[in-house]
Formats: C-alpha cells, sequence, structure tokens
C-alpha cells in the first residue's frame, strides 16, 4: 500500500497520463490535416468536373447561337379575328354594311366574315327562342 501512495510513483503516472494526452493531441492534429487535404483535393477535383461542364455547356450555347443566326423568324400570325375585330364586324353588319364591306374595312377574307356572322346568327337565334 505504501509502493502505491508514494508521490513518485504518483506524480510519474501523471507524466505519463499528460504524455499520453500529449500524444492523442497531436494524433488528432495530424489526421485533421489529412482530412482537409483529402476533402481540398476532392474540391479541386469537383470544381475541374464543373468546369469542364460548363465549357461544354458553352461551346453548345455558341453553335446553337450560330445556328440560330440562320434560321428564319417566324412569320406574322395568320390573319383572323380576335375580340376586337369580331365586335367592328357585327357593328357593321348592325349598320347594314355588306360582308365584302366588312372585309374590305376590316382587311380579312370574306369567308372569315361570312361564317363569323352566321356563328352570330345562329348564337341570336339560340337566346331568343
Amino acid at each position: 500500500m505504501n509502493l502505491i501512495l508514494h508521490p513518485a510513483l504518483l506524480y510519474a503516472a501523471l507524466a505519463l497520463g499528460l504524455v499520453g494526452c500529449l500524444a492523442l493531441f497531436f494524433a488528432l492534429k495530424l489526421e485533421i490535416r489529412r482530412l482537409e487535404a483529402h476533402a481540398a483535393k476532392r474540391e479541386q477535383a469537383q470544381a475541374r468536373v464543373w468546369t469542364a461542364r460548363l465549357e461544354i455547356l458553352e461551346r453548345k450555347q455558341g453553335e446553337l447561337e450560330e445556328t440560330a443566326q440562320f434560321m428564319a423568324p417566324p412569320g406574322p400570325p395568320a390573319s383572323g379575328f380576335n375580340l376586337t375585330r369580331r365586335s367592328q364586324a357585327i357593328q357593321m353588319f348592325r349598320r347594314g354594311e355588306t360582308p365584302e364591306q366588312i372585309a374590305r374595312t376590316l382587311g380579312v377574307p370574306r369567308n372569315e366574315v361570312d361564317l363569323l356572322l352566321k356563328v352570330h346568327g345562329i348564337v341570336l337565334a339560340a337566346y331568343s327562342s
């Protein structure tokens, strides 16, 4: 029992514990540095991959822009009745103008005016009965 309580042995055990803790601390620091270096290498590899993908996309965009220069622009929209022209045609018909005059005034084909007036007549007949 005297041997266990001897002060030199207690100091030696304390010093050994301290050296063990320092060894673990420095081993942990080395492991952290190793992991940080590994993560940095991985990030650089990912950056190279994304840079290569970006270059491919930029090249494709350039090719598409070159191709788009040679494409014809879309033609003007087909002539037809929008709501304003439709209401104008019906108002002109109610004033007594002929379908030829309405077509000429609005700049639409005569058959479209005829069709519009027929549909309008059907709708009015449905509501009046």
